[in-house]
């Protein structure tokens, strides 16, 4: 199912970034989505690995391997840039023969350095993760990877790595996982699930939301303090219910309902009591997804995504829907 919801949902003109084999072979959907979306760039992970980021030649066979499929996309492809790493996250003090090899594989395509803690490359492009230093030189490529696109202040991150060449979206369910680290419902880490074995994989319900983060700009929000606003909640099931990743509002202030409210004073969604949350502040969940209402927000608005919540007489303050605001999962 994730392979036809990603090339369904995947927007036409944007880069791709995709593993070759942790999730089965890519190749096919890559062939698909070049020919179907466009993008001018797609960049392969050609390996992972499951242990502390630490690789070996076997690691190192199966890039070359993958490296030689890549190899004849780029030169079917000369229009797309065809972009190889040859390990996602290293912590090599010396990546160098790594990638030279994969660059005599593939000659065709450009060769990216993707370190965890290792050493960053002077000679290959260089690629950063979730909350990673920008490097001081040379082109780089920058990606969400382990951190929630959803659960940041992204225009924040999007400041932040405004030199990146390449700027890729994540959030958990694009490698398959619940939430953060796949954690329980009381926030206690889950074992590693093999990624045979996932099951939350994105859906037609949460790809539009992720996309709108980087295509209309979030406005300056401010919301009350003990207040927190998740454009998404959690994802329960594996096919998202009702109530899966609509809107949620986590405040210390208990009422009917809560409001979202243009500058005119028209109430354009309700919000009602749900129940407490686990750490006794109260939910409500909003009843449409929030880049619906921020956008609907727009349209009565002359382009201002900004709406107030209101829980009677209490303001809380403003939020744009797409976006979350306050108790953000990190930092850039």
């Amino acid at each position: 199912m994730f392979p036809d919801i990603a090339l369904n949902e995947f927007p036409a003109g944007w880069a791709l970034g995709i593993f070759a084999e942790e999730f089965g072979d890519a190749a096919p959907l890559v062939r698909k989505i070049i020919k179907e979306k466009n993008p001018p760039l797609v960049r392969v992970q050609l390996t992972w690995s499951r242990n502390k980021h630490i690789y070996t030649e076997k690691h190192l066979a199966a890039a070359r391997r993958s490296a030689a499929v890549y190899e004849r996309i780029a030169i079917a492809n000369p229009n797309v840039k065809i972009e190889l790493s040859p390990f996602c996250e290293h912590d090599l003090s010396n990546p160098t023969p790594w990638l030279d090899t994969i660059a005599r594989i593939a000659p065709h395509c450009e060769i990216v350095n993707c370190p965890w803690r290792g050493a960053l490359s002077r000679r290959y492009k260089n690629e950063i993760h979730g909350t990673q230093i920008p490097p001081d030189r040379g082109n780089f490529n920058y990606s969400f990877d382990g951190t929630g696109c959803v659960d940041v202040n992204y225009p924040a991150f999007a400041k932040r790595y405004a030199k990146a060449e390449t700027f890729f979206l994540w959030t958990y369910q694009f490698n398959g996982n619940r939430n953060d680290a796949q954690k329980d419902d009381h926030g206690l880490p889950l074992p590693y699930i093999e990624p045979t074995n996932r099951e939350f994989w994105p859906t037609k319900k949460l790809m539009p939301a992720v996309r709108y983060l980087a295509r209309k700009e979030k406005g300056e929000p401010e919301l009350a303090a003990t207040t927190t606003y998740k454009s998404l909640s959690d994802q329960i099931t594996p096919i998202p219910g009702a109530r899966d990743l609509l809107p949620v509002i986590i405040t210390p202030v208990k009422a009917l309902a809560i409001n979202f409210v243009t500058t005119t004073g028209e109430i354009v969604a309700t919000a009602p009591y749900y129940g407490p949350y686990r750490d006794g502040r109260n939910r409500y969940y909003a009843p449409q997804m929030g880049h619906r209402l921020a956008e609907l927000a727009r349209r009565k608005q002359g382009g201002n995504p900004l709406l107030t919540l209101n829980a009677g007489r209490i303001i809380l303050g403003t939020v744009n829907p797409a976006h979350r605001q306050n108790e953000y999962r990190a930092k850039p």
